[in-house]
């Protein structure tokens, strides 16, 4: 049985959900920031906005994370709706 309803300290508690939706709309905000400006440098922010919703959508370390290619992506039966990329 649990003594407390958290065991991680304060500072390292997970994300509520609205402080995620605040987390992954601002990385959409810096999107489109650098690209509204017509300036370089709106791929790589686009690439760090979906690289954070896919470690969070698949449970990814930080290892795991920056380990990722292309090959460690199939096709998902039960999800058509994502194509040839719906599991990891």
């Amino acid at each position: 049985m649990h003594m407390q309803e958290c065991e991680a300290e304060a500072p390292k508690r997970a994300f509520t959900r609205d402080e995620l939706q605040t987390f992954f709309d601002h990385a959409d905000d810096q999107v489109e920031r650098v690209r509204g400006r017509g300036r370089k440098g709106w791929l790589p922010a686009f690439r760090d906005a979906m690289l954070f919703k896919t470690a969070y959508a698949f449970g990814l370390r930080r290892n795991e994370t920056r380990m990722l290619d292309t090959a460690d992506f199939g096709r998902n039966p039960e999800g058509a709706e994502f194509g040839e990329f719906g599991i990891c």
